[in-house]
């Protein structure tokens, strides 16, 4: 896995299961709800998206960040 993405109102215990999982933890964020993934991927509810592509990743964490920098300028 190059990339893990969680949503924001996933659980702690469940967080914890996935990363216990990883002897490696690999780059990880927090963005959107597990109802705004699951609009994305066309589901109900996903709470963690696991990306095992390295390109994909690389591009996903890019763009992930550029976001947030665009949501903290607007604080």
């Amino acid at each position: 896995v190059q990339l893990l993405l969680y949503a924001t109102d996933l659980s702690d215990a469940t967080r914890d299961k996935v990363t216990a999982q990883s002897f490696t933890l690999p780059r990880q964020e927090t963005l959107f709800t597990r109802e705004e993934f699951g609009g994305i991927l066309n589901r109900e509810l996903v709470g963690v998206i696991a990306i095992l592509e390295e390109g994909l990743a690389d591009s996903l964490w890019n763009e992930i960040q550029r976001l947030k920098n665009l949501i903290n300028c607007g604080n």
